[in-house]
């Protein structure tokens, strides 16, 4: 009651002091209240307007220095025994589409056009590296190379056939990128193996929480724009877990296995800000678009082992997986990362029965430098579909 009171004084002090200023508000609901460049400016006693909002993103997200192993193809001719094809090919997790979400809940003070809001961003991560095998490939033809075609010009013009291309010795073989994981470097890699198998996946989950304050500032009738700072809190997890069977030189045939494990938990917070802009088009519709950025001072856990195995028969016969070589290391870390972020889209918003309602569709990208620790520094993007949709109130 005491509450209900005072505000009922307030109001009508206001009233009393500013009824010529109060009589000519606008009661009509804003077309475009949303964080995306909110143009609500219509305010009634006192009452600041709740906004809500939720976004579905549909991303894809790419980390650098991933690549465990580079494949080479090489391909001979059965006479000569010369390289006449040479092709490398890394091997890494191949990233997909993900679907998060985004949520926000903001206050926007009455008349003065500041708005307070937190925003919360969630999107899990998954990869997989192509599985390898190393049989060789099939021999190729030599019908696309220069000199082919070549012969077959001049046969042509001659009217004499020309002989049948040869076929060429393809060979395969996998070489273990030691310098990302240098924990690989002296169990496996001083055996000199000959891989058979390798394959990974990576899994994360990338989150982050914004407190901010902006305020819209408005040019003519259809341009304004909002520039905002806060707060950032940052989370991150990622898994890289790596498996492959490999032979050695002195016996080609015996096949040991080895399991690598890279984990990274960061945490992370600091300032962060940008600018929004909104371009109306008329009939409810309006061009939007972002650009921002954060500093975060972040805490990085690192953890990194290894298992070797070697396959060998019981007295049962059957066989069995013996650990004969292990080992781990951990680092803790703080280092500070920035990041990017922009936003693009369309926006159409309409009131109905005294609500303000808002939805959006745009691409967006953010990028975070030097976030991959595991091999010592890299870069992470994010960036696909955004769509959402606000009420006010």
């Amino acid at each position: 009651m005491k509450k209900t009171t005072l505000r009922t004084l307030l109001a009508g002090t206001i009233l009393c002091g500013f009824s010529a200023q109060a009589s000519a508000v606008d009661a009509t609901p804003s077309d475009h209240p949303t964080p995306y460049g909110s143009n609500r400016c219509d305010w009634l006693f006192c009452e600041g307007t709740v906004t809500v909002s939720a976004d579905w993103l549909h991303w894809i997200v790419k980390e650098e220095n991933l690549n465990v192993a580079t494949e080479i193809t090489t391909a001979q001719a059965p006479e000569t025994y010369l390289t006449s094809y040479y092709k490398e090919k890394k091997i890494a997790p191949e990233f997909k589409f993900e679907n998060g979400f985004k949520c926000c809940i903001g206050y926007e003070l009455p008349g003065e056009h500041w708005e307070a809001s937190a925003i919360f961003t969630y999107l899990p991560l998954h990869a997989r590296t192509d599985f390898f095998d190393s049989t060789p490939p099939e021999p190729i033809q030599r019908s696309d190379t220069r000199e082919l075609a070549l012969e077959a010009a001049k046969a042509e013009k001659s009217d004499q056939p020309f002989a049948q291309p040869r076929q060429y010795q393809m060979s395969r073989e996998i070489k273990l990128n030691t310098a990302n994981f240098g924990i690989l470097r002296n169990p496996i890699e001083t055996k000199r193996p000959i891989i058979k198998t390798l394959e990974g996946r990576w899994d994360a989950n990338y989150s982050n929480l914004d407190l901010d304050m902006a305020r819209r500032l408005q040019f003519g009738d259809c341009f304004s724009i909002t520039p905002h700072m806060g707060f950032r809190a940052f989370w991150m997890y990622q898994k890289f877990h790596i498996d492959g069977r490999y032979a050695t030189i002195l016996n080609s045939e015996e096949r040991s296995k080895f399991q690598a494990i890279f984990k990274e938990k960061i945490q992370g917070f600091g300032a962060e800000g940008g600018l929004w802009a909104n371009w109306e088009l008329g009939s409810g519709f309006a061009l939007i678009g972002h650009f921002g950025g954060s500093i975060l001072y972040s805490h990085f856990r690192v953890k990194e082992s290894y298992d070797l195995y070697k396959t060998t028969a019981q007295r049962n016969g059957e066989l069995a997986e013996i650990v004969i070589d292990s080992g781990i290391e951990k680092t803790n870390k703080r280092v500070g990362i920035p990041t990017m972020d922009y936003f693009l889209g369309l926006q159409t918003s309409q009131s109905i029965c005294g609500y303000d309602y808002a939805i959006w569709v745009g691409w967006e990208q953010h990028i975070l430098f030097n976030i991959n620790q595991l091999t010592n520094g890299a870069n992470l993007s994010a960036q696909g579909i955004t769509a959402g949709l606000a009420v006010s109130f």
